[in-house]
């Protein structure tokens, strides 16, 4: 599917009215968006189709948009992170060990256990970028390399079709009536690029760490995330129809 192709098969999902949602819960707007577009779920490193990445959303939410999900290095570490930061949570009873956090650049959150988690933007003994955290004001280890997730938004988010869609419930099912569609478009994606964009707010970092009831991990990945209304800040755009 081209972008053409996109637009004919949107304009006749708008056609659609509204649609009841194929998976419930918050990834429930992207799945049925991909049904009836026919783009197999994936979680493949590059674009959804062509050279196009697909993000959909609630015109109800004014939250955050995720752009990519990354581990930190050295593998297993969130693992530690969560173990050095956590705090517990109470789940059907049972006491889990979590660590759910939103950063901005060199602001200090403080946690529900009193701990105060940052991120700074570091150079390396070898001269490249790294996200490093800081837990009481102390440089931890773990990292984020800057390189390493400019060239996977290249790759991934350069080209980004942006879908708005109405919501409602009935009953306990939600629907979706799609609206309008965006191409958001940045060509720059770059070391530099991205640490401007932290270090001014435009991006943020997630920490999503967790467990099951089993004591198993359960890790949503440290996402990198935008304010929906700073999009347009960091992309130029055109609607399509």
């Amino acid at each position: 599917m081209n972008l053409d192709e996109f637009k004919v098969k949107f304009n006749s999902i708008i056609e659609m009215g509204w649609i009841k949602t194929h998976r419930s819960g918050n990834t429930g707007i992207g799945k049925t968006l991909e049904d009836l577009l026919d783009i197999e779920e994936n979680n493949i490193q590059g674009p959804d189709f062509d050279i196009y990445e697909l993000k959909a959303s609630r015109k109800s939410e004014n939250a955050y948009l995720t752009l990519i999900t990354q581990a930190p290095s050295p593998r297993g570490y969130n693992s530690i992170l969560r173990r050095i930061g956590g705090y517990p949570q109470e789940k059907n009873g049972k006491l889990i060990n979590c660590l759910r956090t939103t950063l901005y650049y060199e602001i200090e959150n403080e946690l529900l256990n009193g701990n105060k988690l940052t991120y700074i933007i570091n150079t390396n003994s070898q001269g490249k970028k790294e996200i490093r955290l800081k837990l009481n004001g102390k440089l931890i280890d773990g990292f984020w390399d800057l390189e390493s997730i400019a060239k996977k938004m290249k790759k991934k988010l350069s080209n980004l079709v942006y879908v708005l869609a109405d919501n409602k419930y009935i009953g306990n099912d939600e629907y979706f009536k799609f609206e309008k569609a965006v191409l958001l478009k940045k060509d720059d994606f770059t070391v530099k690029s991205l640490e401007e964009a932290l270090q001014e707010g435009l991006l943020l970092i997630d920490i999503r760490l967790g467990q099951y009831e089993n004591g198993l991990a359960h890790d949503h990945g440290t996402a990198i995330r935008i304010k929906k209304g700073n999009k347009y800040k960091l992309y130029n755009y055109e609607e399509l129809e």
